[in-house]
């Protein structure tokens, strides 16, 4: 694997101790690196629409171990902020 600066990445803690794999929720050319104990995706693996890609993959890496890591009270996370949409969520459609 090429762990070059050139990725992104979702390490939770307390860190997981056990084997995860992407599955349809990652954007495709997500994986899970079990040495490192975490999510990745590489910038070259991202589609023609990356801040999509960048999105949907953090969002999966979160709900993954949120689930596992057994987080409670987490509802807030999902409201959205309320702000008008910048000019990248308005470019990418996000």
């Amino acid at each position: 694997m090429d762990y070059s600066k050139e990725c992104f990445f979702v390490l939770p803690y307390p860190f997981a101790d056990r084997e995860f794999s992407c599955n349809e929720k990652f954007p495709a050319g997500s994986y899970y690196d079990s040495q490192m104990a975490e999510f990745l995706i590489a910038l070259k693996n991202l589609s023609d629409n990356p801040l999509k890609d960048i999105k949907q993959f953090f969002e999966a890496s979160f709900e993954e171990f949120k689930e596992y890591l057994e987080w409670q009270g987490c509802d807030h996370y999902h409201m959205p902020l309320q702000m008008p949409p910048n000019k990248v969520i308005k470019m990418f459609d996000l």
